[in-house]
C-alpha cells in the first residue's frame, strides 16, 4: 500500500490535498506519497498515473499565490530540476496570470491548478475511489472551524482582544509584497547589477545606501518612491473592510502588525475611530485612540 505519514502533523490544507492525491495512487505500481522538508511539500517517486503526473514529482500547496511564492517556487525549482512540479493553491482567486507566466518561461514543467479544479477533475475522471475518508476528514475540519470562530465571537463578547496582522491583509488589497518592493526600488535606481538570488534584507541595504549617496539622512524620495510602489494598485479590501467593523463595533484593545502600509488604519479611521501607531520608543496615548503596534 502507498506509504502514509501522520496527517495530524500538517495544517489542514495540506492535509487535504495529501488525502485527494493519496486516494489517486495506485498500490500495484508502487505509488507513494512522501512529505519532502527540504523542498516542496509532497514528492511522488514513482508519479501518479492517474493524475498524469510522472516519476519524481513534486507538489507544493499554497493558500493563495503572490509574487514572493513564485520567486521561492522558481529558485527552488531551477536548483533541483525536476521531472514535473504541481502546485496546488486553494484559495478560490483565480491564478494570477502576470505572476504565473514569469515563472513558466524557460521550459520549466509546472502545473498549477487549484484544489478546487483538482478536485473536479478527478471526479470527472471517477479515479477517486478512496474519497470517504476525504470527505470525512473535510468534515471533520470544517466542524472544526466552526467550534474555533464560535470560541472566537465568545472571546470578542467577554475580553478586550487584540488582532494581529500580517502579510495576507495587505494582499488582500493589492499592495506591493516585500520582494516586489525592493525590485521595483532597484529598477528606480537603475541597480540592474544586483543580483536577483541575493538575500533580500542585504539588496534592501543597497538600494538604501543607493538613496543616500553617502549623506547622513535618508532622503524623502526613498519615501515617496516606496509609497507610489505600494499602493500603485490598490484595490477595495472586503477582508480589511472586516477588520475595520470588527474594531469599531467591539472592545479591540490594539493591532500588533506586520505590514508596512497603513490600509487597516485609514479604513478604520473612515468610521471616525482615531489611531495611533506606537513604534521604537513611543507609548500608547490612552483609550481614545487604537494603538496600532
Amino acid at each position: 500500500m502507498p506509504r502514509r505519514v501522520p496527517i495530524e502533523e500538517m495544517h489542514t490544507i495540506e492535509r487535504a490535498v495529501y488525502l485527494t492525491i493519496f486516494a489517486c495512487l495506485d498500490a500495484s505500481k508502487k505509488e507513494t506519497i512522501e512529505i519532502s522538508n527540504e523542498y516542496f511539500d509532497f514528492f511522488l517517486p514513482n508519479g501518479a498515473h492517474k493524475l498524469g503526473w510522472p516519476q519524481g514529482t513534486y507538489v507544493e500547496v499554497k493558500y493563495r499565490l503572490i509574487y514572493d511564492s513564485f520567486t521561492r517556487i522558481r529558485y527552488i525549482y531551477d536548483r533541483i530540476n525536476p521531472s514535473k512540479l504541481v502546485v496546488v493553491f486553494t484559495s478560490e482567486e483565480e491564478t494570477p496570470v502576470k505572476y504565473t507566466s514569469d515563472l513558466l518561461h524557460n521550459g520549466r514543467n509546472i502545473e498549477i491548478i487549484s484544489y478546487k479544479e483538482l478536485r473536479n477533475r478527478i471526479k470527472d475522471n471517477k479515479v477517486l475511489s478512496k474519497s470517504a475518508g476525504i470527505d470525512n476528514e473535510i468534515t471533520y475540519q470544517k466542524e472544526k472551524e466552526a467550534s474555533v470562530l464560535f470560541k472566537v465571537k465568545e472571546a470578542i463578547k467577554n475580553n478586550k482582544i487584540s488582532i494581529f496582522i500580517g502579510a495576507g491583509v495587505s494582499a488582500s488589497a493589492g499592495v506591493a509584497t516585500w520582494n516586489y518592493l525592493l525590485e521595483k526600488l532597484c529598477v528606480k535606481r537603475k541597480l540592474a547589477k544586483i543580483d536577483n538570488d541575493i538575500d533580500s534584507v542585504i539588496k534592501g541595504r543597497y538600494i538604501i545606501e543607493e538613496y543616500k549617496h553617502g549623506q547622513k539622512d535618508i532622503p524623502e524620495e526613498f519615501y515617496k518612491d516606496i509609497r507610489d510602489i505600494l499602493y500603485a494598485n490598490i484595490k477595495p479590501s472586503k477582508l480589511i473592510e472586516s477588520i475595520a467593523s470588527l474594531i469599531i463595533n467591539s472592545d479591540i484593545e490594539s493591532i500588533i502588525s506586520y505590514n508596512y502600509d497603513n490600509l487597516v488604519e485609514r479604513e478604520v479611521e473612515k468610521k471616525d475611530k482615531l489611531c495611533y501607531p506606537v513604534y521604537d520608543k513611543s507609548r500608547p496615548r490612552g483609550k481614545e485612540f487604537l494603538s496600532v503596534y
